[in-house]
């Protein structure tokens, strides 16, 4: 198989966030009267905060903004994050190598400012090549746009990079922008990512996979 260049998603794959922008959501609709549970949140992971806002203020905030209800959630994350935030078990050790193979890229739904935080709070970005992030695109996943955007930045052909996601949404992204997608079990059970060409159970197992092809190319 070759591969010449590997594409990450950031919350849930590199960076165990999802609890902290699940925790975050939860905290400031229950202060504005709404009683959700973790539950309701997982079915927007991989999906980005405009649509639980818009979706919110919809169904059930009508006299809400949209905007005001987004900005104060990205706010309250990022005062969180800085200090909050970790990588998930051996990703630092497993970069210091795969990076010696190939260059690497992040694609990501959230904001260039959430993702500043959780830079401040580890050491990824030394890692990453390329960022693309919701300023970037015009169109988030689940469209192919920042699977695609990610690889040519790269100066790559998509179909010679790897994906590695742990959303359905992520996942139908960089499937339908041409990569190799490889799911993981950290936010969504297997039957959620059937898309995907390979599945793993975290983010360790992955990127040993990952690793083994690179040394064997």
């Amino acid at each position: 198989m070759r591969i010449e260049g590997i594409v990450f998603d950031l919350d849930g794959t590199l960076a165990d966030t999802e609890p902290l922008h699940i925790d975050t959501w939860l905290v400031i609709l229950n202060n504005l009267g709404l009683k959700f549970d973790e539950s309701w949140m997982h079915q927007w992971i991989g999906l980005s905060d405009r649509l639980v806002a818009e979706h919110v203020c919809e169904h059930f905030l009508k006299n809400q903004s949209v905007e005001g209800l987004q900005q104060l959630k990205q706010q309250t994350y990022r005062n969180r994050a800085i200090t909050e935030v970790k990588l998930f078990d051996q990703v630092e050790d497993y970069l210091n190598e795969i990076t010696q193979f190939v260059p690497v890229a992040l694609a990501t739904n959230s904001s260039q400012d959430d993702v500043s935080a959780v830079f401040q709070a580890t050491n990824l970005q030394r890692h990453l090549k390329v960022i693309v992030t919701a300023n970037d695109v015009s169109n988030l996943k689940p469209h192919p746009e920042p699977y695609q955007s990610a690889s040519f930045k790269l100066g790559l052909e998509p179909s010679l990079c790897f994906a590695l996601e742990d959303s359905p949404a992520g996942i139908h992204s960089a499937k339908s922008a041409g990569l190799f997608a490889i799911g993981v079990e950290n936010s969504h059970p297997s039957e959620k990512l059937k898309e995907t060409n390979l599945i793993f159970s975290d983010t360790p197992k992955a990127l040993a996979y990952i690793l083994d092809v690179l040394k064997s190319n």
